[in-house]
């Protein structure tokens, strides 16, 4: 039995040392130019022995993606999620979390703001990252970002977008890929009183008639995602607004909002 367990186990340690020890320059690839080392990968991982084949992701291919992710950063930006995103079948986002937590000026270079630049940087990478990694990076990274814009935000009733640091349009952006359990107490917490004061401001100061007080309304309700709109906790205050609307409308008394 124990000959014939050193036999089976002579043939996967063989194999692996046939794969692992090429002329060097066997292992030279380009993470810009993967399609050699995905052929590679995609023909023999089913016959090469595991241990063997997370060798090469692990000591072949995992390296060049970590260093690639500061070259690409500098060169080819818009390639660098396709190039780490490719691989996502073969390494898995478990092996992948190295490269997000390795390269650390790939964390740095998508975590400058939620500019509309913030914002392009980021978007391909919601379908990289694993949700683990994603929560992590949004939690870290963005949700600053986005509660101190809600922070400074000041409405103005004539909804001169981006003048007055009213960045809420952008804000709500970034709600298409921030997850919604973190946008809802956001906007709770940072937007709604504000909104809603706004509101009241706008209703006893311009007397608007019905449709223009209305499409003042409809105005900040389209900047809502769906997914966000679908949240009782959002629909509750959005609908808050629309009921002063119609209360101010028809010559009702509206209370001063909290704020």
């Amino acid at each position: 039995d124990k000959l014939g367990a050193d036999a089976s186990a002579a043939y996967p340690r063989l194999i692996h040392d046939l794969v692992m020890a090429p002329p060097l320059d066997a292992w030279w690839w380009s993470a810009e130019e993967p399609e050699p080392m995905l052929r590679f990968v995609n023909r023999w991982k089913g016959l090469l022995p595991q241990a063997t084949m997370d060798s090469i992701l692990d000591e072949v291919i995992l390296p060049t993606l970590v260093a690639a992710t500061d070259v690409f950063r500098l060169t080819r930006p818009s390639k660098l999620s396709v190039c780490v995103g490719m691989w996502i079948p073969h390494l898995s986002h478990a092996r992948l979390r190295i490269v997000y937590i390795i390269s650390r000026r790939l964390r740095d270079w998508l975590c400058g703001g939620i500019s509309e630049y913030d914002y392009k940087l980021a978007l391909p990478w919601k379908k990289v990252f694993d949700p683990a990694s994603w929560d992590e990076h949004i939690e870290r990274h963005v949700l600053p970002h986005l509660r101190k814009a809600l922070h400074d935000l000041e409405i103005s009733i004539r909804m001169t977008w981006l003048q007055n640091n009213n960045f809420f349009p952008l804000v709500m952006r970034w709600a298409s890929i921030v997850p919604v359990k973190y946008m809802v107490p956001l906007l709770i917490q940072g937007f709604f009183k504000k909104w809603m004061y706004a509101n009241y401001r706008y209703l006893m100061g311009e007397r608007p008639r019905l449709d223009e007080a209305m499409a003042w309304y409809e105005v900040w309700k389209g900047l809502f995602t769906p997914e966000l709109l679908a949240e009782k906790r959002v629909v509750v205050h959005v609908e808050a607004g629309l009921d002063m609307i119609n209360r101010a409308t028809q010559g009702l008394e509206i209370s001063v909002p909290e704020h």
